[in-house]
C-alpha cells in the first residue's frame, strides 16, 4: 500500500507543478472538495482500479479538472461554450 501513497504523492506534485491547478485532492467522486474555500481549478485524483502483473503493481487513475462556472448576464448563442444565463426578474 507504500507504493499507491508513493505514485498518489506524485501525482500530487506534478498536477501542482501546471500554473492552472491550485487546489489537489483524492478519494472517492463524492469526497471532491467543492468547499468554496478552496481556490480553483482544482484537480481530483481517483483511483479506479489496479492489477498485480508479473513482478509489479500498476494504479489506475482519473482525474478530473474542475473549475467554477461562468454565469454570464449576457445571453450567449455560442452552442460550443453555452455560457449559463440568468434573465432579469422583474417584479
Amino acid at each position: 500500500m507504500n507504493s499507491f501513497y508513493t505514485v498518489i504523492e506524485y501525482l500530487k506534485d506534478f498536477l501542482l507543478q501546471d500554473i492552472d491547478v491550485n487546489t489537489v485532492t483524492h478519494g472517492a467522486v463524492e469526497d471532491v472538495d467543492i468547499d468554496k474555500k478552496n481556490i480553483f481549478p482544482l484537480a481530483h485524483i481517483l483511483a479506479t482500479g489496479m492489477s498485480f502483473p508479473v513482478g509489479m503493481v500498476a494504479y489506475n487513475f482519473t482525474i478530473h479538472i474542475l473549475d467554477q462556472r461562468n454565469i454570464s448576464k449576457k445571453k450567449s448563442t455560442d452552442k460550443w461554450l453555452n455560457n449559463d444565463f440568468i434573465d432579469e426578474v422583474t417584479t
